[in-house]
């Protein structure tokens, strides 16, 4: 009988155990517990448009709310895949000139974003924005950099054979800085006593001479800052003229650290006359000394300018790159050529003494 008892007390023991266990996955109803999915609320992308330049390509990231939702995984689709793809992970490729809408779906919540594809092959216009990754736009693209206004379009290697040499890629035309200094041309013209250009001739043969009269068959009437920036840079890196550098030039090469150019333009130079004509009055027939100002094309400039909030080209004079000669004024060898971006002024092409800065500003330009 101890037997019996002993096996009928264990049997009840476990009996109990097992009762507790299952009781243990129920609900007070007896129901067994299944965890209830937490759904996809919404979904956002971290950017609503794009643009980008044919080639380019950019990533979208995508949230989830709430962090803790479940889903099998995002699925992406492109509107047009033949303007811009996208892959399982984001990532859009422009291929094409156009718009397509690029869309994450996720738990049945979908998200949207618009990519403007552009081709850079497209010519630059007058008014383009241009940017430090050597593209433009005619309006302004927020995920770019801008660094200058295209104020001009055409071959500015034509007339600089020192461009053409060091930078032949630069065919497209010219833009104009978004930012102006105050600077005379050359603070210690006096005690130097002589032109750059002589220095230049005697010293740096490879360039043509940064000086120039006014006449119609002169220099002032070509596309030579660039040739004439890097005539007078050479001058600056002289010892001997540590004590009367260009202080316009010098002011050129400091920009270029500030504000970076593409590496497929020529990088900031000081503009020449023509240079700075074509800002002002864009292209006129014959020569560029006129006696009535012409502001058409710094009026387009300065609007683009004022779309992005940078300083406009003020109703200043700008220093060129050209020293002034007029046999007829022998003090005009210690003058630079200036052009005034004023329409008061009656002849805005003129010649003042270097060490002129009381309205005297340089504002940079760059052939792309």
């Amino acid at each position: 009988m101890k037997f019996n008892v002993l096996y009928t007390a264990i049997t009840a023991a476990l009996i109990t155990i097992a009762t507790s266990c299952d009781s243990d996955n129920d609900n007070n109803d007896g129901n067994s517990t299944v965890p209830t999915p937490v759904a996809v609320e919404s979904i956002t992308l971290d950017r609503s448009d794009i643009t980008l330049v044919v080639g380019e390509t950019a990533s979208i990231t995508v949230h989830v709310s709430p962090d803790d939702a479940e889903y099998d995984q995002v699925t992406w689709n492109s509107s047009d895949p033949k303007t811009a793809s996208v892959d399982n992970d984001g990532t859009v490729t422009a291929l094409a000139d156009g718009t397509a809408s690029i869309t994450a779906e996720a738990g049945g919540k979908t998200a949207t974003c618009t990519v403007t594809v552009t081709d850079v092959t497209a010519p630059a216009q007058i008014g383009d924005y241009y940017y430090s990754d050597g593209t433009w736009s005619t309006e302004p693209d927020k995920s770019k950099t801008i660094i200058g206004i295209v104020f001009w379009t055409g071959n500015p290697t034509a007339d600089d054979a020192v461009l053409a040499k060091d930078h032949p890629e630069c065919t497209h035309g010219l833009v104009v800085s978004l930012d102006q200094q105050v600077s005379a041309w050359q603070t210690n013209y006096e005690a130097y006593g002589k032109t750059v250009s002589e220095w230049i001739q005697d010293n740096a043969p490879g360039f043509s001479l940064p000086i120039t009269a006014g006449g119609i068959d002169d220099p002032i009437q070509k596309i030579v800052g660039y040739n004439n920036t890097k005539a007078i840079e050479a001058f600056n890196a002289s010892f001997d003229n540590s004590q009367w550098p260009v202080d316009a030039v010098s002011a050129s090469v400091t920009y270029r650290t500030a504000v970076k150019a593409p590496s497929e333009t020529s990088d900031w130079y000081l503009p020449s006359p023509k240079e700075l004509s074509l800002l002002c009055c864009g292209e006129l027939t014959g020569n560029i000394v006129i006696t009535q100002p012409v502001m058409t094309n710094v009026k387009l400039i300065n609007a683009q300018i004022e779309k992005i909030k940078g300083a406009p080209i003020s109703k200043n004079s700008f220093w060129s790159s050209s020293e002034a000669y007029n046999p007829q004024q022998p003090l005009s060898r210690y003058a630079a050529w200036n052009y005034y971006f004023n329409d008061d002024m009656k002849i805005p092409l003129s010649y003042s003494f270097k060490d002129w800065n009381e309205y005297a500003r340089v504002r940079f330009v760059l052939a792309f």
